[in-house]
């Protein structure tokens, strides 16, 4: 069993099970993803989760020489490095930052982010699909 397939079939299936529930339901996601950026705490948690997936990710892309090896591991290297730090050191900028991109009123007409949910749901159906390639 190799490391990199494995770990890409978790990172599919995290991607799968966080966007999902903006397909279906994005007035329920979005208002619960404001309630999560209302406090630095919790913004910081989501960069100790940010960290460790990215992490886990370098680690997985170094133990093989492939084309999705070498994704994780630089992919890992920008989200845990870049992601990270900023969850961590400017939680303040974050908040900000990510309220300018969500909408103020979730009963509004939610197309794009259903849209962008079957997006992510689909990028995680090819991490799992990949993931099991390597295997």
């Amino acid at each position: 069993m190799s490391a990199v397939g494995l770990f890409s079939i978790a990172l599919g299936a995290v991607v799968v099970c966080s966007r999902g529930p903006l397909l279906f339901a994005p007035a329920v996601t979005l208002r619960w993803f404001q309630r999560l950026l209302e406090t630095d705490t919790r913004i910081r948690i989501m960069g100790v989760v940010v960290a460790a997936l990215g992490s886990g990710m370098v680690w997985a892309g170094g133990t093989a020489s492939s084309g999705l090896a070498s994704f994780l591991e630089v992919a890992g290297w920008c989200i845990g490095a870049g992601g990270s730090v900023l969850l961590f050191v400017f939680p303040e900028f974050y908040r900000s930052m990510a309220h300018a991109f969500l909408p103020s009123d979730t009963g509004a007409d939610l197309r794009g982010w259903r849209m962008l949910g079957g997006l992510g749901v689909a990028i995680g159906m090819v991490l799992i699909f990949l993931g099991v390639s390597a295997l």
